[in-house]
This record gives structure tokens, C-alpha cells and sequence, in this order.
């Protein structure tokens, strides 16, 4: 590899674990918060957005120029494009951070209630992925990678749990009520960001092996 593209390339793949560390620390400072049950700590979340934001222009930028000066190919390329797949994902999670924190300062405001204690488990699940699916890329990890993957099945085992109890406690009083739906669309986006997570893995098995195992678990149950 050539020795500028080699020092690009490096840099690239620093520059997405550096945001993906800030996307980490804004789902447990969120979560935290509602543990806590103390809103005093969301102003932070939004402050890591901004940064969020920052690294996804800046990984765009060099991605171009990087296209631009270098034209690589083959493998180099192919890293190319996965990072800037993992920059649009990330920025989607910073996003989602974002709501989850507005979430959390309203549903504060209201009278808790005992199923958002259960939340806060999702959500270390959820930053585990992050973090692992991010471990997998830059170790060049697979079977790290394909851990995330079944990972995602139990993120999405805590949304039915979560959603299910939301629903079924609403079938028998509406008390709180606007509590419940603030603690869903939570669930629901922590949900999301796990999605987010399972295409970072995706992306990291391409990268290692070459393997599209995109969309697989879909075509299962088919």
C-alpha cells in the first residue's frame, strides 16, 4: 500500500472509532439520566450531537478527497466505502440519542412509572453493540461481528418484552398515559440504534470476508 494512502486510510478508521466513542457516551449519559431519574445531564447528549455531527462532515470530506487524490482500489476501496456506510450510521444514532434524551426530560416531568426501570438494561445491551460492532471493524473480527448479529435478537426481545407490558398495562387503566408512549418511542429508539449497530457488523463481516450478510435473517423467514 502506498505509504500517504496507508497514512489516510489509518486516520479514516480513527477518525469513526473517535465517533462512535462520542455515539457510546451519549446512550449512557441519556439512559443514566433516566435511571437517575435527573434531567441535570441531557444538556451533554445534545453537546455530543453537535461533535457527532462535526466527525460525519469531516469523514465525508476525506472520504471525497481520499476518492479524489488516491483512487484507491481493491481492498482499499472497499474500506473506503464501508466507513462512510458507518459514518451515515452513526450519525443516525446521534440523531437517535438525541430524541431518546427529549424523550427522557418529558416523560421527568410526568409521573414515573415501574417498567422505565427496565429500560436502562436495553440500553447497555445496546452500547455493547456499538462498541463490539466498532471492535469487530477495527480488529478485523468476524466472529466478534457475527456476535453483534445475535445480539441484535435480544435487543429486539427486550422491545416486544417492553412494548407488550406498555400495552398491556394501558389495556387496563390510561393513567399515566403519556408516560407509557414516552417510554415507548424510548424502546423503540434504543431498538433502532441497535439496527444501526447490526449494520455496522454487516459492514464489518464485508470488509473481512467479503460476504453480503445483509438481509439474511429476513429472507429466513420468508
Amino acid at each position: 500500500m502506498d505509504t500517504l494512502l496507508e497514512q489516510f486510510l489509518t486516520q479514516l478508521k480513527s477518525s469513526v472509532n473517535e465517533m462512535a466513542g462520542l455515539v457510546e457516551e451519549a446512550i449512557v449519559v441519556a439512559t443514566k439520566s433516566l435511571a437517575k431519574k435527573d434531567e441535570s445531564g441531557l444538556k451533554r447528549v445534545f453537546e455530543l450531537e453537535n461533535q457527532i455531527n462535526d466527525f460525519h462532515k469531516k469523514i465525508d470530506r476525506d472520504c471525497f478527497k481520499l476518492l479524489a487524490r488516491q483512487s484507491p482500489v481493491a481492498s482499499d476501496l472497499r474500506l473506503l466505502i464501508v466507513c462512510t456506510k458507518m459514518n451515515v450510521d452513526l450519525e443516525r444514532m446521534g440523531d437517535l440519542a438525541c430524541s431518546i434524551s427529549h424523550c427522557i426530560g418529558d416523560y421527568l416531568k410526568l409521573q414515573p412509572v415501574p417498567i422505565g426501570n427496565e429500560i436502562p438494561k436495553m440500553a447497555d445491551l445496546v452500547r455493547l453493540m456499538v462498541r463490539q460492532g466498532l471492535d469487530a471493524f477495527l480488529l478485523s473480527d468476524e466472529g466478534m461481528a457475527r456476535e453483534v448479529l445475535r445480539m441484535d435478537d435480544s435487543v429486539d426481545n427486550y422491545r416486544d418484552t417492553l412494548s407488550l407490558s406498555i400495552r398491556e398495562t394501558l389495556k387496563v387503566s390510561n393513567m399515566n398515559l403519556d408516560a407509557h408512549l414516552e417510554l415507548f418511542t424510548i424502546v423503540r429508539n434504543l431498538e433502532r440504534i441497535g439496527d444501526h449497530a447490526t449494520n455496522i457488523a454487516e459492514e464489518a463481516i464485508f470488509l473481512i470476508s467479503g460476504e453480503d450478510v445483509r438481509h439474511q435473517k429476513n429472507e429466513g423467514k420468508k
